[in-house]
């Protein structure tokens, strides 16, 4: 054989080998792909799940199919088993980092933040790592407490994105685990006129500020938070799943809750659409779509999706209070009653409805059966001496002034301390006459609260009406 024939010979040889050796090694990676066992119930997922792992255990293996597995897993909540495979996806996905930065994740929700940390480390090197990555590697580094790193990785996302909210609130944070409040305060200086509406800044801010002895600029730091609402997250792309993927409704609930306290009205929708469509029966899903619609402006979607929820669940109290504050936002106080009077009927021992029962009656002059649903309260909730105060001014409303006067006499004997119904009771006193009531009950008034601009107003109508004590 001559030398280049067996050079030839030799190559072709090395390249079966090493496709055999590559063969073998997708044969047994497929092999061990694996099967959730909590997807052995009956779901609305059941079957599009066994096709796909089906298809990802078939030979020759395609990377697609096993792509599209882990993704279904991901989506779905199986975070075990997506686990298994994305190592083997990222190692053959080079130009796709957003699978390493996926197995990052689900290493830092599991503990391993050492795990994840090597990943991200290793997205940053190879120069692929967006915001997102940076700011949950420099997270993740805070929790290890390498605050140098940190600060560095919070720095280095600062430098092509100056206005980045995440990124000004580690920095931040990092001093105030210091407790270099000068520092804190100076980072904030720059961060806030950056990021004004970001809420974990102006939690800083007030943490701060109360630590340095800045009483007004707590308070203006914690109207702010009490504004903002609450702490957001980096939107980060990567992690984001597609409706689509996903078969659990339950799972989609509370993703479009999140993206709509994020104010991603759009993608908060297309996940409850997809929850209706997986469950037509389910009336949580056209409780959020109702709330979505709230959001929008649009109240008269609202309704009609309130409606469907409770002909799904005629009993649900919380469809039943929320339609109730639609209607009455909108002047229909009526309807609100009525709504609330069948709510009640099905939900006997539920509080809140007949709370909100009592104030609706008030406001369309039932002050009778105001009285009934407030005692009705008062037997669910007996320990708030505040609705029999309620159920006695509408018992005065309706012209019954014994028992709004037995009412208020009942709360004051189960507690005896309470300043506003002695307040009532020294009121009625005085607009009967009786004196001797009447000083006796302020005399009470006034070893509870002797100091309260209520007690000094009690005292004048006790005079003004009585003359001073002898």
């Amino acid at each position: 054989m001559t030398r280049p024939r067996l050079i030839w010979v030799l190559l072709a040889v090395t390249v079966a080998i090493f496709g055999l050796v590559a063969a073998w090694s997708a044969r047994r990676w497929a092999d061990t792909v694996p099967w959730p066992a909590a997807a052995g119930r009956e779901w609305p997922g059941a079957e599009t799940l066994r096709a796909a792992h089906a298809e990802a255990r078939r030979w020759p293996v395609r990377r697609e199919a096993v792509e599209r597995l882990a993704r279904l897993y991901l989506a779905n909540g199986f975070n075990a088993e997506a686990a298994a495979l994305l190592p083997g996806i990222s190692a053959r996905r080079p130009d796709a980092p957003e699978w390493v930065h996926r197995q990052a994740v689900l290493a830092a929700d599991g503990g391993r933040l050492d795990e994840a940390v090597v990943l991200w480390r290793g997205l940053v090197d190879r120069g692929v790592a967006p915001a997102p990555v940076r700011v949950k590697l420099a997270d993740a580094l805070v929790k290890l407490n390498r605050d140098a790193e940190a600060a560095a990785e919070y720095r280095a996302v600062l430098r092509t994105e100056p206005d980045q909210p995440h990124a000004w609130h580690g920095l931040v944070r990092l001093e105030v685990r210091q407790r270099r409040w000068a520092e804190a305060r100076t980072l904030l200086r720059e961060a806030l006129p950056r990021a004004p509406e970001f809420y974990g800044l102006h939690a800083l801010a007030a943490t701060v500020a109360r630590e340095t002895g800045d009483s007004a600029g707590a308070a203006a730091a914690d109207r702010e938070v009490k504004r903002l609402g609450r702490f957001r997250d980096i939107p980060d792309p990567w992690v984001e799943v597609d409706p689509a993927d996903c078969f659990d409704p339950y799972r989609l609930r509370v993703d479009a809750d999140r993206l709509r306290a994020d104010a991603d009205l759009r993608g908060a929708f297309a996940r409850i659409e997809r929850a209706i469509a997986l469950e037509p029966g389910g009336a949580l899903n056209f409780q959020l779509l109702a709330t979505l619609h709230g959001v929008a402006g649009d109240e008269a979607a609202a309704e009609r999706a309130y409606r469907r929820g409770l002909e799904l669940e005629p009993g649900s109290a919380t469809l039943a209070l929320r339609y109730a504050n639609l209607l009455e936002r909108q002047g229909r106080t009526a309807e609100s009653r009525v709504l609330l009077e069948r709510a009640t009927e099905k939900n006997p021992a539920e509080a809140e409805l007949f709370a909100r029962l009592a104030t609706a009656r008030e406001r369309t002059g039932e002050w009778a059966q105001a009285v009934d649903a407030y005692r009705r309260l008062q037997t669910l909730r007996p320990d708030r001496p505040e609705t029999a105060l309620a159920a006695a001014r509408a018992a005065f409303r309706s012209g019954d002034e014994a028992g709004a006067r037995a009412g208020l006499q009942e709360n004051l004997r189960r507690f005896p301390d309470h300043e506003e119904t002695l307040g009532y009771l020294v009121l009625d006193a005085v607009a009967r006459g009786d004196a001797t009531t009447a000083r006796d009950l302020l005399a009470r008034v006034e070893r509870v609260a002797p100091a309260a601009t209520a007690t000094r107003r009690l005292r004048d109508a006790v005079v003004a009406r009585f003359g001073p004590a002898p």
